[in-house]
């Protein structure tokens, strides 16, 4: 997975990391 250079993963990925799971 692409990571920003935020290290607050965004909404976004943390939608995407539950979907996976």
């Amino acid at each position: 997975m692409p990571r920003t250079r935020s290290s607050r993963p965004t909404q976004a990925t943390i939608a995407a990391a539950t979907g996976f799971s």
